[in-house]
């Protein structure tokens, strides 16, 4: 990939793009595997750190110096078609 500004894989995009066959685990592997890619900022979607946040779904904003977490109730639904 080259040079970026902001890059927004979600968490097997983010595993795709570094070619890694372990998925992302929780919100520290994304922090650690999103810093790996060539580009400033990264946020990424649909991390499931059940330890930290059971029955919730986060959205990471990772700068190179910090990371943000947002986190929201995981609906009991498999939507079809919807994007990220």
């Amino acid at each position: 990939m080259p040079e970026c500004d902001y890059v927004t894989p979600n968490r097997l995009e983010l595993q795709k793009l570094l070619e890694h066959d372990e998925p992302v685990a929780n919100i520290d592997d994304a922090i650690e595997k999103a810093r790996m890619l060539r580009c400033s900022n990264a946020i990424v979607t649909s991390i499931e750190d059940e330890a930290r946040y059971p029955g919730q779904i986060q959205t990471l904003l990772i700068s190179p110096n910090s990371a943000h977490v947002i986190s929201m109730q995981k609906l009991d639904f498999d939507p079809k078609g919807a994007g990220d």
